[in-house]
């Protein structure tokens, strides 16, 4: 067996142990990532829940999109600095071939930390893209998620 399988192997056996912390433990380090495991099931964590938000675009909204990046970035700021949102980006139709390639855009996923769905539909729809339109909000997905692994960007 290669290092690497031995090493895939051993960090898959450390992410089903739950420890019986409330909070979120690092549990191992490798280069640059580190690895927690949950807490478990029933603790609260303060009250505080990662929700997976998927939201497509309109058909034809990328001129909109592009427009309005400015204040949708300045919206999501103080959610970023309050550990609100945890995560975003735009879903792609496919990678971009070069980095001059700007790539078209068919949604957002976003991983948000809050109290409940309804405080995730809140930060959805006061978002300058839900305004705009340029957000399918009635195929919008807000599906209630446990992050097992998190690692540093």
């Amino acid at each position: 067996m290669s290092g690497d399988n031995r090493r895939a192997e051993e960090l898959e056996s450390q992410s089903t142990r739950i420890p019986r912390s409330p909070r979120l433990l690092p549990e191992q380090t490798t280069s640059n990532c580190q690895t927690f495991l949950l807490p478990q099931p029933g603790n609260q964590m303060s009250g505080q829940y990662d929700w997976l938000v998927q939201i497509p675009d309109h058909p034809n909204a990328q001129s909109d999109r592009m427009s309005n990046l400015s204040a949708h970035l300045n919206y999501n700021k103080p959610l970023i600095v309050a550990g609100q949102m945890v995560l975003s980006g735009p879903t792609l139709s496919a990678q971009p071939k070069s980095e001059n390639e700007i790539p078209k855009m068919t949604g957002s996923v976003m991983l948000l930390k809050t109290g409940s769905e309804e405080e995730v539909w809140e930060m959805v729809r006061e978002n300058p893209y839900a305004k705009v339109r340029v957000w399918d909000l009635d195929k919008a997905v807000i599906t209630p998620f446990r992050c097992a692994v998190r690692t540093a960007m």
